[in-house]
């Protein structure tokens, strides 16, 4: 499918509709992981207050959106659409946020933006390795049985196993991870430019997927500032989200004191 046919198929409703925070001198992007939905960033609003304006990204068939086998499954088509809906959303300072399958297509998002002069001013990756490292990880998931997808799903520790054995919850939530998953799965990194932007690297003391060491290799990826920090928990430490929004305010805080984020003016209103 060309991405001419592809633009025709557009899922349309990327960004979830939210209160602007009209003050605020910077807004944060966030994209969560396969198979959960822009809720998982509810609470960062609350916590931010009038200092950062949340904007949550919303995958394929959640909030009211019919699941749709018709639409394109992959990185290009997604972050393609996702900029198309992101444009009226850059009118300030922004970062983005991604967790796991999150942090990939933030990163291609960074990397397409910059491309067009409308780069973010810095990029936070969160419980994923760099894309050089993703095809020793992904094992074609989206193709595993019901009986063997489950199982795995466990493994990563996010997902009570009460839901996991509840058929309406089976057959709401596997066609959406398996169209997420599959986005990840048919992903092939290209080499590209060194971000010029400062990044943080958020890894889980016990996330076997991605572990602090190999989430390290993220420095590698920009030709600014690099930070790689450890949070307590598995694969889904980012659902600790009041320690996840520390541990950013206050990297955000060291950015803009080495001159490397953020214009100078915007450090009152933030903090």
């Amino acid at each position: 499918m060309n991405r001419k046919s592809e633009e025709c198929q557009t899922f349309g409703h990327w960004i979830r509709p939210s209160k602007s925070r009209t003050a605020a001198a910077c807004r944060c992007i966030c994209l969560p992981h396969a198979g959960a939905s822009a809720a998982l960033f509810a609470r960062w609003k609350e916590l931010w207050g009038d200092t950062m304006d949340i904007r949550s990204v919303q995958y394929p068939g959640r909030a009211g959106h019919p699941f749709r086998t018709d639409l394109p499954v992959s990185m290009t088509a997604w972050v393609e659409d996702i900029i198309t809906e992101l444009i009226p959303f850059l009118d300030r300072p922004f970062i983005l946020f991604g967790h796991s399958l999150g942090g990939v297509l933030a990163y291609e998002l960074s990397c397409s933006l910059a491309e067009r002069g409308q780069s973010p001013a810095a990029l936070v990756v969160s419980g994923v390795v760099p894309p050089h490292l993703i095809p020793a990880r992904l094992r074609n998931i989206s193709h595993f049985s019901d009986e063997k997808l489950i199982p795995h799903i466990n493994e990563y520790g996010g997902t009570p196993d009460a839901l996991l054995q509840h058929p309406e919850f089976i057959d709401y939530f596997l066609p959406l991870f398996r169209q997420d998953i599959g986005v990840l799965e048919s992903y092939r990194f290209n080499q590209r430019k060194p971000l010029m932007i400062p990044v943080l690297a958020l890894a889980g003391t016990d996330d076997p997927f991605a572990p602090r060491g190999d989430v390290e290799q993220w420095k590698t990826y920009t030709t600014a500032s690099f930070t790689a920090i450890t949070l307590s928990g598995n694969h889904f430490f980012v659902e600790n989200y009041a320690a996840v929004c520390v541990e950013m305010r206050k990297w955000l805080e060291g950015e803009m004191d080495n001159g490397t984020a953020y214009v100078s003016e915007s450090r009152q209103q933030l903090y």
